[in-house]
């Protein structure tokens, strides 16, 4: 059996009665639905999911599924998605589900569509995470982080734009001597923005700087963010450094 597969069953196995139960072990790219602009790029998750096809053995439902905070179903799903370009306005309820989603696993990865880290859009995500898990914070991810290992072994950021060369990500966890785990991933580069085509089919964008390089490294990246949603840390288990430092050398 694949390592993925084991890894996904025992972490399926492991959540609470009722959580996640979505489609099966199918994974579902689930973008959140919110009042601001959060579908900038409506045709980017079939690209996603046919390079997910082709590249992995991963289960897949073919449609993207939309989700809402406000809507139980949310628990639905592990992992999804939001884009935005402006602060992020949740109601109280909607805070209280995401928390919830969070606590029981759930993974969630902001996309900043502006590539501005400084603009409203980040700053709504981290008062919003600041009041739901009072003394925790954002923190670059490091290079060894498992986000940049869990597929393909990566050793840069990437998105359309690079305007800042890190992620960040929130912890959460780790109390009574557990270890902590990255619920919350913020990219600040506009990751979907580099999959973009336009109505004649060619790339709606270029990537800055690094052009046509950059763009492939979006995709590679986009698909070690699925492989975390579903697999959590397992890439830096001590079986697996020896191997993951050798490859990085090349």
């Amino acid at each position: 059996m694949k390592k993925w597969r084991i890894f996904l069953i025992l972490w399926l196995l492991y959540q609470p009665v009722g959580v996640f139960a979505g489609e099966g072990n199918n994974f579902c790219f689930a973008q959140l639905r919110h009042d601001g602009a959060w579908d900038p790029y409506p045709n980017v998750p079939a690209a996603i999911l046919e390079m997910v096809r082709s590249y992995t053995n991963i289960p897949f439902s073919p449609e993207r599924k939309i989700v809402s905070l406000a809507d139980e179903s949310i628990f639905e799903y592990p992992f999804f998605i939001v884009k935005g370009n402006s602060a992020l306005k949740f109601s109280p309820g909607e805070k209280r589900n995401l928390k919830i989603f969070i606590d029981r696993g759930g993974t969630v990865f902001f996309d900043d569509t502006l590539a501005d880290r400084s603009g409203d859009f980040f700053k709504s995500i981290r008062k919003t995470l600041e009041d739901l898990y009072p003394g925790l914070s954002f923190k670059r991810l490091p290079p060894d982080h498992s986000l940049f290992r869990s597929f393909f072994l990566l050793k840069n950021v990437a998105g359309r734009r690079i305007s800042e060369k890190f992620w960040e990500g929130l912890d959460v966890g780790g109390q009574g001597g557990g270890e902590s785990r990255t619920a919350v991933i913020y990219c600040p580069n506009d990751l979907l923005g580099a999959w973009m085509r336009d109505q004649l089919g060619q790339y709606a964008f270029t990537c800055e700087p690094g052009g046509e390089a950059q763009r492939w490294e979006s995709f590679k990246l986009t698909i070690n963010l699925i492989y975390f949603g579903l697999t959590g840390t397992y890439k830096k288990d001590a079986i697996h450094q020896p191997f993951i430092e050798q490859k990085l050398r090349y």
